[in-house]
């Protein structure tokens, strides 16, 4: 019997990268929920084996102008505080840290600022010391990763 990862998706294009042929190799059926579809928090958030939260184009401060984020932290957090693996990656890590109470900052860098408020700090927010992204990690087989690690380096990235 396969195991499920339930994969959630902002943009329809991204995927799990890199992190789809382990994740299969180790038993998972790979099940996408694309969050433009009202219907995603009316499942199970502990059902699932595994979830991945992906990135977007936006930021969890942004609660206000796309409404979504806020189900979608709750949805998450119903999951976290159950202690169901689960895995941030971008705006994922940033609506794990929202569903554990901490308010993100907001402008156009807000992702790359995490680790400068107190609030996540007391939320086993841990910075990179290669570099100022932070990453979310409970010992609850909960983490989130404020940079895309599915994808490999692009030729035009800096």
């Amino acid at each position: 019997m396969l195991k499920k990862a339930l994969v959630l998706r902002h943009v329809q294009f991204e995927d799990l990268g890199h992190f789809r042929k382990p994740l299969e190799y180790a038993g998972y059926e790979i099940v996408y929920g694309d969050l433009i579809d009202d219907d995603f928090c009316r499942t199970d958030p502990l059902e699932p084996d595994l979830m991945l939260v992906l990135g977007g184009p936006v930021g969890v401060y942004e609660a206000e102008v796309y409404p979504f984020l806020s189900r979608e932290a709750d949805f998450i957090g119903a999951r976290v505080k159950a202690g169901r693996p689960t895995l941030g990656v971008c705006l994922g890590a940033q609506l794990i840290a929202a569903s554990l109470g901490a308010a993100g900052p907001k402008g156009a860098a807000a992702a790359s600022r995490w680790h400068r408020s107190p609030a996540l700090a007391r939320r086993h927010l841990r910075a990179s010391e290669r570099c100022c992204e932070p990453r979310v990690n409970r010992p609850d087989r909960t983490a989130g990763l404020c940079f895309r690690p599915q994808y490999p380096r692009s030729p035009v990235s800096s």
